[in-house]
């Protein structure tokens, strides 16, 4: 079989048990950059699990559907292997907070219209803190500007930003395509990283109706 077809049918296994097991509100937590031994876990990497990456409070507080379709479990899967892997093994533990929204879902947290949290076109999103690192004492910020900086220096990121000086948000596509040259405005004040490097944002952040 050959290996796309073969990627292609896993993809769609995996979506089925999602819908199957993973439940309308998706309220099982991942286990947030350890490695998914527990039979109850599906596993997209090394350290990364499908339930981690559809884990949403937002879903499980209003009751919403956050189960994603073959193709966008295999841009998350992306985004595990190429994004997160590295930083986890470069920094430590990883806990994602927020990975894939449905529609429903992102509309309820605010998200941007076209967010790449809703992993379509190829790409996928994640909101990421550093826990290994402030388990070791780092402060946030230092530990999310290291984070930053490997992840715009060292891998394939799309759109990175730190936001609410809290978590950084990180992004990948499939396939190449140009960065665009303007992104929404970041959530508040704050920095947000471009390929070309940091750059100081101000716009005040304002949910798409």
């Amino acid at each position: 079989m050959a290996a796309g077809h073969a990627a292609a049918t896993d993809s769609r296994a995996l979506a089925t048990a999602a819908r199957a097991g993973l439940g309308a509100a998706t309220g099982r937590m991942g286990a947030r950059g350890l490695e998914p031994e527990s039979e109850h876990m599906t596993p997209l990497s090394v350290h990364f699990s499908l339930e981690e990456a559809v884990f949403s409070e937002t879903a499980a507080r209003f009751g919403l559907d956050n189960t994603p379709n073959a193709e966008q479990i295999e841009n998350i899967r992306a985004l595990c292997v190429e994004i997160l892997e590295p930083l986890r093994g470069e920094f430590g533990a990883i806990h994602v907070n927020s990975c894939y929204r449905s529609p429903a879902v992102n509309s309820r947290a605010g998200g941007q219209r076209h967010s790449q949290h809703l992993c379509l076109e190829n790409s996928a999103a994640a909101d990421l803190r550093p826990v290994g690192l402030l388990s070791r004492g780092v402060a946030i910020g230092e530990a999310l500007e290291r984070l930053g900086a490997f992840a715009l220096a060292r891998l394939p990121v799309d759109q990175c930003a730190l936001e609410f000086a809290s978590w950084l948000h990180c992004s990948h596509r499939r396939q190449s395509y140009p960065l665009a040259s303007t992104l929404p405005p970041n959530r508040g004040e704050g920095l947000r990283i471009y390929r070309a490097g940091w750059r100081t944002v101000s716009e005040p952040w304002v949910p798409v109706p």
